[in-house]
């Protein structure tokens, strides 16, 4: 009986045995199938190349699901541009190598836009949009806006620190009070401040001024009748309690209107008018300023000689009431430049195709701390010459002398006169 039940449990013993190991030999089975399952789904340690413009965007939205998911990307067939191999962590591991190749081949070469395609769109740059309206209001809204604004947010960031309106002579009877460079913007502390109040009488007489008391305006930073009181440079801040109007560029030494119709801004127009420089044959003069410069054609503009300050300027004129811009610079140009009997047909044509080159504030000895000048430079150029051949230049009642200048680098002309000629040079990448 004994003997019976210890076969019986040692039966048992061999049965859990062989069990044993037919189970173990299964487990490994499925280890050894898992491992080729695991092995085959790992993580490739390569990425396909993608353009730089592509990793920017990608990899800064994307970084955490890099190093996990395989990713594939296309590329577009005339991408042509610099590709880098992606750098990401793999399982803990350093930073893959990375390096950079350039492509190429003809059938990827990048599509170039031409010059003369880019000029055909009717809008400026996005960039050149943003940088202009940075911090700074629209020069169209209205100025009763319901939210309040600090002082030191009226201070115009984009304009150049002025100098000529800072000079200590006004005029030859009254003087400016010294202003040092650091303490020109309104948000520097300046306790020392004490400008000089003055206003001359020929404008207190005239009927077209404004009032002697600015509490008697009531729109400023818009439309106010016929008189325009927007800025260019943005809404300007106006104090609650004289209700005078702030100069957006900083102090200058004097208070009131000076020599200055209006309160705030008043509007100006100055025509550029140009035509290429021609030798006694008619053709085009070129010039360089060294050996190493390319030659360039040379401009010519009219310039005249102003009775006031004794410097040659641009024949511009400030805008009357209502009135357009381009009325204004063909108005000012014939009343300081021509003498009477010109052709109108021959000056209606020399004025109909005008390039704007300019519109903001402007650094004129006249300028003080309730009223300042801003202008429109408008450029008219005869390629030809023809329509200016037939111009004869008289000097008006504000100038002495009107004649052709050749445009270069070393003219001294009056207040940002030589900034605009700067610009019509750029224009057409003449001499300078």
């Amino acid at each position: 009986m004994i003997k019976d039940i210890a076969q019986s449990i040692t039966g048992n013993q061999n049965f859990l045995k062989l069990q044993n190991n037919i189970n173990g030999s299964r487990l490994n089975n499925v280890d050894v199938t898992n491992s080729r399952q695991i092995q085959s789904k790992k993580i490739q340690n390569y990425y396909p190349f993608r353009s730089v413009d592509y990793q920017r965007v990608n990899n800064r939205t994307n970084k955490s699901r890099l190093s996990n998911k395989k990713q594939t990307h296309n590329l577009a067939p005339n991408s042509g541009y610099l590709y880098i191999r992606n750098g990401t962590h793999i399982a803990n591991e350093q930073k893959t190598h990375e390096y950079c190749r350039y492509r190429t081949a003809t059938n990827r070469a990048p599509i170039k836009m031409s010059d003369a395609y880019k000029y055909q769109f009717p809008f400026s740059c996005y960039s050149q949009i943003t940088k202009q309206n940075e911090n700074e209001y629209s020069r169209y809204r209205d100025s009763q806006d319901s939210r309040k604004k600090s002082i030191d947010e009226y201070q115009n960031k984009n304009l150049k620190p002025h100098k000529i309106c800072r000079s200590l002579a006004y005029d030859n009877d009254h003087q400016r009070f010294p202003i040092p460079d650091n303490r020109v913007l309104w948000n520097t502390i300046f306790p020392d401040y004490t400008p000089y109040e003055y206003t001359t009488e020929k404008i207190q007489r005239n009927p077209r001024a404004d009032p002697a008391d600015p509490l008697k305006i009531e729109k400023f930073n818009q439309l106010d009748k016929k008189i325009d009181r927007r800025s260019f440079t943005g809404q300007y801040y106006v104090d609650p309690k004289t209700n005078r109007p702030r100069n957006p560029n900083g102090r200058t030494g004097m208070t009131g209107r000076g020599r200055l119709y209006y309160w705030g801004p008043n509007h100006a127009g100055d025509p550029v008018v140009t035509r290429w420089l021609r030798d006694e044959n008619g053709s085009i003069v070129y010039r360089r300023n060294n050996a190493r410069d390319s030659l360039k054609p040379v401009l010519e503009f009219v310039a005249i000689l102003r009775q006031d300050r004794k410097q040659w300027a641009l024949p511009g004129g400030m805008v009357d009431p209502g009135e357009h811009i381009s009325e204004t610079v063909k108005r000012e140009f014939q009343e300081e430049a021509l003498r009477d009997g010109v052709d109108k047909t021959c000056i209606d044509q020399l004025f109909s195709n005008g390039v704007k080159l300019f519109e903001s504030y402007v650094d004129d000895p006249r300028n003080t701390d309730n009223a300042w000048i801003e202008t429109v430079a408008v450029n008219f150029h005869d390629e030809t010459g023809q329509l200016t051949k037939q111009l004869h230049l008289n000097a008006g009642d504000d100038a002495e002398k009107v004649v052709w200048r050749s445009i270069d680098r070393n003219l001294e002309l009056y207040a940002c006169h030589k900034d605009i000629l700067e610009i019509v040079v750029d224009r057409f990448n003449a001499y300078w």
